[in-house]
């Protein structure tokens, strides 16, 4: 999607169904970056990247956590490079993060491949909010064929109130027609605004335990991770990519810092060597997949 309206109409839906789990839906697994120095949960995308240019990250990896070892701590920051500062929220999202580095503006585009109608998010959250701020769960369905416009199907959205102990959250999807998705996204972040201007810095929201539940329960939302290496990083004109094994239809995508598309190949085999020259110095991240199956994402950097 290229932008997002945020006007919304709460609802309450009756709607039934199984649930099922997102990938790394209760943010067991994060990823480090080396430098710029920051961590990321798997198969999330956050503003780190951009932030942890000026030394300072928005999202990180909590020990209080409501499951398993660990939870996203959101926190709403002040950034400041040079004379430049302006604030950044802490957010999580299977969408591409894109932000204009001239004029701060952000969106996001694409999320989880899904061809199923989903009734409702559910997880678990702790919260505190700064001059009564409150944290914000959205979710959203979409298709978007092959040369046709973006048709939105659904969307839902809840506002998160402070609350010192874990507790439970659910957002309903509302749908606006009857046509089937091919893509769902879920934005979770710790502020309510969407204005950069007006956000409250040191808002801070903790989620875990993640689940959605569909109207059937028929796809297999749990992602297969294979086993990956990638080197050398930081890379200069080259970076590998190497696996077990071989796989038909296999690709892999890179994106800059402000999630545009900049190279995709074919990684059918188990090693491939790709070609970075004309890509400038900076911070990049990567999907591997096959077919609609995502199977691995990371980070690299060119020096």
């Amino acid at each position: 999607m290229k932008k997002i309206t945020f006007s919304v109409i709460l609802l309450v839906l009756t709607l039934t169904g199984l649930s099922q789990t997102l990938p790394n839906y209760s943010f067991e697994a994060w990823t480090s970056n080396p430098f710029p120095q920051f961590e990321e949960p798997d198969f999330w995308n956050t503003p780190n990247p951009l932030t942890s240019l000026a030394q300072v990250v928005v999202v990180e990896k909590s020990e209080d956590a409501y499951s398993g070892n660990y939870s996203a701590k959101l926190t709403t920051r002040k950034i400041e490079v040079g004379t430049l500062s302006y604030t950044a929220p802490g957010l999580v999202t299977y969408a591409v993060f894109n932000v204009n580095p001239e004029t701060l503006e952000y969106s996001f585009s694409g999320g989880l491949y899904m061809p199923e109608r989903i009734s409702s998010l559910s997880g678990m959250y702790k919260y505190q909010g700064v001059n009564s701020d409150s944290a914000i769960a959205l979710i959203y369905t979409f298709r978007n064929p092959d040369g046709e416009n973006i048709d939105t199907i659904g969307f839902g959205t809840t506002f998160l109130q402070d609350s010192e102990n874990w507790s439970p959250f659910t957002v309903n999807m509302v749908y606006f027609n009857n046509n089937q998705p091919d893509t769902f996204n879920v934005l979770l972040m710790s502020t309510s605004t969407f204005n950069i201007d007006l956000m409250p810095v040191g808002s801070q929201l903790l989620v875990d335990s993640l689940t959605v539940k569909t109207s059937t329960g028929i796809f297999d939302l749990n992602v297969k991770k294979i086993d990956l290496n990638v080197f050398p990083n930081p890379a200069t004109d080259r970076i590998v990519f190497e696996t077990t094994k071989p796989e038909k239809e296999r690709k892999l995508n890179i994106f800059n810092i402000s999630g545009q598309l900049v190279k995709q190949v074919i990684f059918d085999q188990k090693r491939i060597q790709v070609n970075l020259s004309g890509l400038p110095a900076g911070n990049y991240s990567y999907r591997v997949f096959a077919g609609h199956q995502l199977y691995n994402s990371g980070k690299f950097i060119i020096k």
